[in-house]
């Protein structure tokens, strides 16, 4: 419905009228998001008379919305048979049908098996955006019927955020919706779900196109199921979980072993009936599912004897303050925090949850020390009864299947159809695909509180200092109001690197922290990352210069607060100069695990390969990120892949000419933005 419900309302009647106020009116921000258990509708605005248009717009929108005297709009935003002509075949459209179609990547339904065999018949399993099949089972009346049971204002809840002036404009605005309708409450429950009481393990086909790679490409899902939860429990399942997922952890150092190809993870869920925790591996073989669950509980096991890494604990506890420290910072922070607000409020039912999960944080340490996060693993993981291990794995061919069964159904259906409804659908097909006169214009004139006229001219003057060094380097300080924190920038010039080297200059950078350096074993580096390199980023950047030439660099970059700024650079100069390449074995199995990496990318969203491999013939800049991001860099790893097998020192050979390329300070620019006090530190 969310697609429906900013297609026209009562008051604003125009199909268009959403997207030429997005393109047309003073927002930061217009979107729609649907979720398991809620739909949210943010916009925002650095106009307050603005946002107050937008409240307008929405909520008629939401409370009004045109769909239901205009079932078009059902067959545009859901579905519809289609045909171009008498000759031509019956065809499916509809906007959300055709993205879920799309949508439905091997990713996305190896999480749905999962929540389907862990969370049975809830209707947390099921896809919120719509599975394509069931997309098709859907009348205009089920569409507004939906609208009629939960679209009402006492099942709703509206956040202002900013520096609001005029708060009674925007509570009278709603009010005046509002007023209309009668409260009523609302109890909705999951009445179909149905508790697992045992462990259960199951395996899920999913279908590619015949002659398509299998190798390697099933998805593993093993889940724990822990009943309903307070938020104080969930919060400590959080920092576990953050815990687990840290790369110097016992189950990340042995998943790298064991399974070098894969990506993996942990995470807890407190929004289905029941909270559970994941640990997922993408990226393996199809008979691997027992493998990966007893390196899960045997990795436990060990961290339960051993006892966590007070290493990593220290450097997440340091991250956590600089994410609580940052959470404002953001140049979109009131469409980041409401949603996530409205998630915890209703996932545990409490409207302060998310601020009462900020300062639990605080706790991180404590935890840890007294061992309530061990014990936590234990009574909820290690002792768990009730869990699911499910394999989603793909079948070459079966893709191919289900699309001629597809095109039978639509044959069957349009052979049962009179000449009637044909000619109706091929009048209703041309009718929509015809370009549409814009009917929004009046409407947005209505909700412009900011126009060219008026538009709010705010200039803001930052001091800078830039000089260049006795020693070449050039210095650039851009001074913010921020307080004991700033962000630092490294860049060295790429530009002398020959043609031969470009992707192996990428290939160096996503080594970095990888692999061990002559100073730190790669375990030791993990949390030295995560302690001093908050929000840490070492990559190919591409600029242009004032004649529109490619400039690349090498850009290292990351936050610190004062005390940890010398450490930062520390590790960065550590990671960058003294990274040791002599270790061929996990060379080989890092580069195998980038390579899949990158193809299970390409499969799931191959237009975006397409359309970089298009743009590569526009600027040389353009034709730098496809060679060392999409496909070329593909055919690079396969390659430096097979010589890892004969002539693995070639490959370190060529990393280590790279490194050493770098150790020198020509054309480098260290770029930092912080307050006066925190540039001097600098």
């Amino acid at each position: 419905f969310e697609h429906s419900t900013l297609s026209g309302s009562r008051k604003y009647p125009a199909k268009s009228l959403f997207f030429n106020l997005s393109a047309r009116t003073y927002n930061t921000y217009m979107n729609a998001g649907t979720y398991n258990f809620m739909t949210t509708y943010p916009v925002a605005s650095m106009s307050e008379a603005q946002l107050l248009k937008y409240a307008d717009y929405y909520t008629d929108s939401c409370l009004n919305p045109m769909v239901y005297e205009d079932e078009s709009i059902f067959m545009e935003e859901a579905w519809r048979y289609a045909k171009e002509s008498e000759d031509s075949p019956l065809y499916l459209a509809g906007t959300v049908y055709s993205e879920m179609q799309g949508a439905m990547d091997i990713s996305a339904w190896a999480d749905l098996n999962f929540k389907k065999n862990m969370l049975p018949g809830s209707t947390y399993a099921n896809e919120s955006g719509g599975l394509p099949n069931e997309i098709l089972k859907l009348s205009w009346q089920d569409m507004k019927d939906y609208h009629s049971a939960y679209y009402h204002p006492s099942n709703s809840i509206t956040v202002i955020y900013g520096k609001i002036e005029d708060r009674q404009g925007f509570l009278d605005l709603l009010d005046g919706y509002f007023s209309g309708y009668d409260r009523v409450e609302y109890n909705i429950q999951d009445a179909n779900y149905n508790p697992i009481r045992e462990s259960v393990s199951m395996s899920c086909p999913f279908g590619l196109a015949e002659g398509a790679d299998t190798e390697n490409g099933s998805y593993i899902d093993y889940g724990f199921l822990l009943g309903n939860l307070p938020k104080e429990e969930c919060f400590k399942l959080d920092m576990l979980t953050t815990l687990l997922n840290d790369s110097g952890s016992v189950f990340s150092r042995r998943m790298k072993d064991e399974f070098p190809s894969a990506d993996y993870g942990c995470y807890y869920d407190f929004s289905g009936p029941e909270v559970f925790v994941e640990f997922y591996a993408q990226g393996v073989g199809e008979d691997e599912a027992e493998r990966f669950r007893e390196l899960v509980d045997s990795s436990m096991e060990q961290i339960y004897e051993e006892g966590f890494d007070a290493a990593a604990v220290d450097a997440i506890a340091a991250s956590t303050v600089l994410d609580v420290m940052l959470m404002t910072e953001s140049s979109s922070v009131g469409v980041r925090i409401i949603p996530t607000l409205l998630y915890y409020y209703y996932g545990m039912g409490d409207l302060y949850a998310f601020m009462d999960y900020v300062e639990a944080l605080n706790s991180f340490k404590d935890y840890y020390e007294d061992g309530t996060l061990s014990d936590c693993m234990k009574a909820y993981l290690m002792e768990c009864d009730r869990r699911a291990l499910v394999t989603t794995y793909p079948v070459a061919g079966l893709k191919d299947q289900e699309d001629a069964a597809l095109l039978a159904e639509l044959a069957d259906k349009e052979a049962s159809m009179s000449a009637g409804e044909l000619a109706a659908i091929i009048a209703r097909t041309a009718a929509m695909d015809e370009e549409k006169e814009d009917d929004s214009s009046e409407y947005v004139k209505q909700l412009q509180a900011v126009t060219v006229d008026n538009l709010p001219v705010e200039v803001r003057i930052y001091d800078y200092s830039d000089e260049v060094g006795a020693d070449g380097v050039r210095r650039m300080d851009v001074y913010a109001s921020v307080n004991g924190v700033g962000t630092a920038n490294v860049l060295l010039d790429a530009g002398g690197l020959h043609f031969g080297q470009l992707q192996y200059f990428k290939l160096f950078t996503t080594l970095l922290g990888e692999l061990d350096t002559t100073e730190h074993s790669y375990e030791e580096l993990s949390a030295l990352i995560t302690r001093y390199l908050y929000n840490g980023d070492i990559k190919v950047s591409l600029m242009y210069d004032e004649e529109g030439e490619c400039l690349p660099y090498l850009r290292a970059e990351f936050t610190a607060l004062d005390e940890d700024l010398k450490g930062g650079y520390d590790l960065l100069s550590e990671l960058i100069f003294k990274t040791d390449f002599s270790d061929t074995v996990k060379l080989k199995n890092l580069i195998s695990g980038f390579k899949n990496s990158l193809k299970r990318s390409i499969n799931a969203e191959p237009y975006i390969a397409q359309m970089r491999r298009a743009m590569s013939y526009s600027t040389d800049v353009n034709a730098y990120y496809d060679y060392v991001n999409y496909l070329p860099y593909y055919d690079f790893l396969s390659e430096i892949e097979a010589k890892m097998e004969s002539n693995p020192n070639e490959v370190a050979d060529n990393l280590i000419a790279v490194q050493e390329y770098f150790n020198n300070s020509s054309g480098a620019v260290l770029a930092y933005a912080g307050s006066k006090e925190s540039a001097a530190v600098n």
